[in-house]
């Protein structure tokens, strides 16, 4: 009885070592982080195998939930290679990068060794052992200051930030990667990402509330002081910025649904990922109020350099070649999953 407990036990391990080994890896660069996270959750559901690589600057181990963890920094160019011998991944999606406007201005270093620098490792690493398959985590941000309030991707790209000036030239890199070494490629330009799945046990890491959303809901938690908000005088019917938010886990479709048109070997893809339409920082607030029933306390400070009155994307694109329309970007929906994340233990 025993010997035939042990062989029911064996033949159970031999399975899921089976299904595991057939399910296509797909190297998950931040996969630790925000969106990245995501990302892993909606690759495990589509049946592949998401692997993280990830320095843990921005990420958190606890995001790391549907396959294994590389703790490593994309210019560690032997961890790398280790990583690509080990996993033999198929594709790469591509989030890894530090992400803060502000400091890239004071640090443009930082931004051009961690966000350029490591993507070159990144796709030198990718040529070296045959995968030519990338989905890129870019920025609306590329645009600069457009004299359009809606941007299409036909838009020019004028970067006006360190930051935004990194994702370009890594959008430029793979470019030409694709036309020297036949390289398959989405470029996907992120608007306002926010929200959380909170059914998938995830929240933010520190690193990540450096935006209105979970600024604000974090503010109300604290309450140390009022909630900075810059500027009052845009041209807009409310006298504050306008802003396209989308929920993260459209965001985290988006970028599988890339993955399978690329696989399919159709063209590269370079798409807007946003809902079309916009919200104020006032109807931000108030919608904040509304869901969690209290008075959110703000200051005004003056415009940043850079901000734009209004910034919503063309999101036609992405819906005729991916049909992609984004299912859980109701402004409602994002700030109480926001909310109820956040005060989970």
């Amino acid at each position: 009885m025993k010997q035939l407990f042990l062989f029911f036990v064996y033949s159970l391990l031999l399975v899921h070592t089976e299904v595991k080994g057939e399910a296509p890896v797909i190297l998950v660069t931040g996969g630790a982080g925000y969106i990245g996270s995501h990302a892993c959750k909606a690759l495990s559901q589509a049946g592949f195998y998401p692997v993280t690589y990830d320095s843990l600057i921005n990420g958190s181990k606890e995001a790391v939930k549907w396959g294994p963890l590389v703790v490593g920094d994309l210019n560690d160019t032997e961890k790398l290679n280790q990583t690509f011998c080990k996993y033999k991944p198929v594709a790469v999606m591509h989030f890894a990068a530090l992400r803060n406007v502000g400091d890239s201005i004071t640090d443009p270093s930082s931004y051009y060794q961690v966000n350029v620098a490591g993507s070159i490792q990144l796709l030198t690493c990718m040529l070296k052992h045959n995968v030519k398959t990338i989905i890129f985590s870019s920025s609306c941000t590329v645009y600069g200051s457009s004299i359009h309030s809606v941007i299409s991707e036909d838009q020019p790209r004028a970067p006006v930030n360190p930051y935004a000036t990194s994702k370009f030239f890594v959008e430029k890199i793979i470019e030409d990667f694709a036309r020297a070494y036949d390289f398959k490629y989405a470029l996907l330009r992120y608007f306002n990402a926010a929200g959380m799945d909170v059914q998938a046990g995830l929240k933010r890491s520190e690193n990540a509330y450096n935006f209105l959303i979970p600024r604000a809901l974090k503010a109300l938690i604290q309450a140390d002081e009022p909630l900075p908000l810059y500027g009052k005088d845009y041209a807009t019917p409310d006298g504050t910025c306008i802003r396209d938010y989308i929920h993260v886990s459209d965001l985290a479709e988006a970028h599988l649904l890339a993955l399978q048109h690329l696989q399919q070997k159709k063209s590269n893809l370079t798409l807007n990922l946003g809902t079309g339409k916009g919200y104020s920082v006032f109807e931000i607030i108030k919608m904040i109020e509304q869901v969690t029933n209290q008075p959110l306390p703000y200051v005004f400070k003056p415009r940043r350099e850079g901000d734009l009155a209004k910034t919503v994307a063309d999101p036609t694109v992405s819906k005729q070649i991916l049909h992609f329309t984004p299912c859980h970007s109701d402004l409602q929906e994002i700030i109480e999953s926001e909310w109820t994340a956040l005060r989970s233990p």
